[in-house]
């Protein structure tokens, strides 16, 4: 049997006083949930629009500093150029310190340095570069680089103990530059030993030294004279 339309109505309006007691007792706080939904999706969006500017600042200006330094290939660069590439790296540091592009550019400055014959700067920069990840291979990298500045700043026990560690991306090269200083000092044997293990090292992970077996020779020929 059909409802009659006053029961109908009824019912209508049943529905109508349970929806507005619901929303009386729920509407506050699903207005509040919006709202809060809402704001994470615009705080996401300013969020990921400021880190797409900030990296993008920070990979803007170490292309600069890049640029810059290759232009200057060719011929030592200039004091004024040597100072406009430590302000742009020591901007790096102070306003993108957590992005890989600090450790970058500082080095390439620390090469920069080291090239223009200014060791100490060359090895201020490559030390901060493995004080900020010294346990990862941009950090490793920074720590052979300053052993090697070390080595031709005449600092060769220092850059020795620099290089004890035998592992690590760059373990053939190590081993080869403990090689170059134990030879400086005189330790034909312990060199030796040293260029062996870089050229096992090579071998295993499928690189070479283009001189290591001249050293190795050199060793040789200087036993048997």
């Amino acid at each position: 049997m059909r409802n009659s339309p006053v029961s109908e109505l009824r019912t209508e309006e049943e529905q109508l006083e349970l929806i507005r007691n619901w929303w009386k007792e729920n509407g506050k706080s699903l207005i509040l949930g919006v709202a809060v939904a809402a704001a994470a999706v615009v705080g996401w969006k300013a969020w990921q629009h400021h880190q797409q500017t900030y990296y993008g600042n920070a990979s803007a200006l170490y292309q600069g500093l890049v640029q810059g330094v290759e232009a200057a290939q060719g011929g030592k660069a200039s004091n004024e150029q040597l100072a406009t590439y430590e302000h742009v790296s020591e901007q790096l540091k102070k306003d993108y310190a957590d992005t890989s592009y600090s450790r970058f550019a500082a080095l390439l400055l620390g090469k920069v340095y080291a090239d223009a014959g200014q060791l100490d700067k060359a090895q201020s920069q490559l030390q901060w570069v493995h004080d900020q990840e010294s346990t990862t291979d941009i950090g490793e990298l920074a720590e052979l680089r300053l052993a090697r500045v070390l080595f031709a700043d005449k600092k060769g026990a220092e850059a020795l103990g620099m290089l004890q560690d035998h592992g690590g991306l760059y373990a053939p090269e190590r081993a080869e530059l403990r090689g170059d200083i134990l030879s400086q000092q005189g330790k034909a044997a312990e060199a030796r030993q040293a260029y062996q293990e870089a050229q096992a090292l090579y071998q295993e992970a499928g690189r070479q030294s283009p001189v290591l077996a001249m050293k190795l020779d050199d060793l040789a020929v200087a036993k048997g004279a």
